[in-house]
């Protein structure tokens, strides 16, 4: 992930990804993201992560590396944290996956524009665009029905979705 800073607003904006090992400086690439400041509920500092062009669906918008945290030390010390917002449950491996970079800013919404895999292997969560999603538009993604705060989107499902889908929202730990 390449990272620059436009100097005339301060916005930290990231490099589209490139998964096929080419450098970066083979090519002229505009950044496609961008993090900014928001507030959605009474959190000190809301970040949130926003396009910065028209992204088709389907786009790898993002691929975030993790951490893995062993289930009894997730219980004993991660779950009674901060971080326990920033986990995504493992099924094959048990415990839980830290979620670093964009990943773990990206905001909930009901419905979401972002959809994920996670690589329990690789310890990697691959964000797509789930639906175009223009210029100026939040990235979101689905934390689930069980939210610790009042959902600014609107209206919760009834349940998460079953956990045995491939569409991985229901294992976002909350």
């Amino acid at each position: 992930m390449s990272v620059t800073t436009d100097s005339s607003d301060g916005v930290l904006r990231v490099l589209p990804v490139r998964l096929d090992g080419q450098d970066a400086a083979d090519e002229e690439r505009e950044p496609s993201v961008s993090v900014r400041d928001v507030q959605y509920t009474d959190e000190e500092v809301g970040r949130g992560v926003f396009a910065l062009k028209r992204l088709a669906k389907s786009t790898l918008v993002e691929v975030a590396h993790c951490i893995w945290v062993p289930k009894a030390e997730y219980e004993d010390k991660v779950s009674k944290t901060v971080f326990e917002h920033y986990v995504f449950n493992c099924k094959k491996r048990g415990g839980a996956m830290l979620c670093l970079g964009l990943g773990s800013l990206f905001n909930h919404s009901d419905p979401p524009n972002l959809d994920y895999r996670i690589d329990e292997d690789k310890l990697l969560i691959r964000f797509y665009a789930s639906r175009t999603i223009e210029a100026g538009e939040e990235l979101t993604i689905f934390y689930g029905a069980n939210l610790w705060f009042e959902d600014p989107s609107g209206p919760r499902r009834p349940e998460s979705p079953p956990e045995d889908e491939d569409n991985v929202f229901s294992k976002l730990m909350l």
